[in-house]
């Protein structure tokens, strides 16, 4: 990791962008597996089956219509 670095720090400062994402927006959108999510009982280890809890997560990461392995 030391190539990353030199031996003369540059302190060049940054120059700023104007925000141009609402940072306050909220996703209003519902769907089959945000209802069943909401379902789960998180409120003690071990309480939600594994297999529907990984497959909310598979179809938000990899897509509604992918296959879960």
């Amino acid at each position: 990791m030391w190539r990353c670095f030199s031996t003369s720090p540059n302190i060049t400062p940054f120059i700023t962008r104007p925000l141009l994402t609402n940072i306050t927006a909220v996703n209003t959108k519902v769907g089959f597996w945000q209802e069943k999510s909401e379902k789960f009982d998180f409120s003690k280890e071990d309480l939600v089956n594994d297999f529907e809890f990984n497959e909310v997560i598979w179809k938000a990461v990899k897509g509604e219509h992918s296959e879960v392995p």
